[in-house]
């Protein structure tokens, strides 16, 4: 066991990861999920692939989970990752992220469909 969460429910994580649940909760300060990121790296990761899609020209589509949504909020709002809480995030909701004069601005954030 390498202490990597994967598909457990909260209430499994709470159990298994009594600690890590506790402070990750408490929404104070980062944490690592166990077996996994902490809310830094992984907007060291997304800093990087905004890099990236900065260089293309045109519309770019990406498909992510809400976790990763919320944390890029937090980032380009310069929040701590720990306050990503304060989102929340709907299946299919779309999130549209722009480049407006060198600076990234959430256009649209959660939008739904229906």
């Amino acid at each position: 066991d390498n202490g990597f969460v994967g598909i457990l429910s909260d209430e499994e994580i709470s159990k298994k990861f009594p600690d890590f649940w506790k402070e990750f909760n408490a929404h104070k300060k980062d944490c690592r999920y166990p077996g996994g990121e902490t809310g830094s790296e992984v907007v060291y990761r997304q800093n990087s692939i905004l890099k990236d899609l900065s260089r293309l020209n045109g519309n770019v589509a990406a498909f992510c989970h809400d976790g990763f949504i919320r944390i890029l909020a937090s980032n380009i709002l310069g929040m701590p990752v720990y306050n990503r809480y304060k989102f929340k995030c709907d299946y299919g909701g779309i999130t549209e992220v722009i480049i407006e004069d060198g600076e990234y601005k959430i256009q649209r954030f959660n939008q739904l469909a229906y």
